[in-house]
């Protein structure tokens, strides 16, 4: 269940709207307080990223991906008061329920989940997904959201992304 919850939370805190308008929403609000580029555990960068927040809620991405990619690993690690509630490893990313249709579609995916080399641009209403699809019954405060994927050769994404949800 836990695992299921983190890739949740990962879906919303990290990409577009992709699976459409709700009308019905929670009851909390959400703020982001931070979004910092990580370290991943290879020694060399396969993209480059810039995030800013906007409105307290608005992440805009603009990845520069500077060589084509095969993703074969990821981890989501969800942190409160200095520890880890969430640790959740991805092996094929691509291949996942979840992450699948999100990943085909915001980047250039071959079959064989090569993402092009390229510059990708979205953004993120961190807000109205969270409150569209997860009810934050459970994981109320102040949250770090540490999701990185990486391929056999080199990093391609690693974001830490704080919010308070209240």
């Amino acid at each position: 269940m836990l695992k299921y919850i983190s890739v949740l939370l990962f879906v919303i805190l990290n990409f577009s709207d992709v699976f459409g308008d709700k009308n019905k929403y929670g009851t909390f609000n959400l703020t982001l307080t931070g979004a910092d580029k990580c370290r991943g555990p290879k020694h060399k960068d396969c993209a480059t990223m810039q995030v800013e927040i906007s409105d307290h809620n608005i992440l805009y991405y603009d990845v520069n991906v500077t060589q084509n990619v095969i993703l074969t690993k990821g981890k989501i690690i969800a942190m409160t008061k200095g520890k880890e509630y969430i640790r959740f490893q991805l092996k094929k990313p691509c291949e996942h329920l979840f992450l699948k249709p999100i990943l085909y579609a915001i980047y250039n995916i071959t079959k064989d989940c090569a993402i092009s080399k390229g510059r990708y641009q979205y953004n993120v209403d961190v807000q109205k997904i969270t409150q569209s699809y997860y009810g934050g019954n459970f994981l109320l405060g102040n949250w770090t959201f540490r999701s990185l994927f990486y391929s056999d050769e080199c990093n391609f994404y690693c974001l830490d992304i704080k919010v308070q949800l209240f």
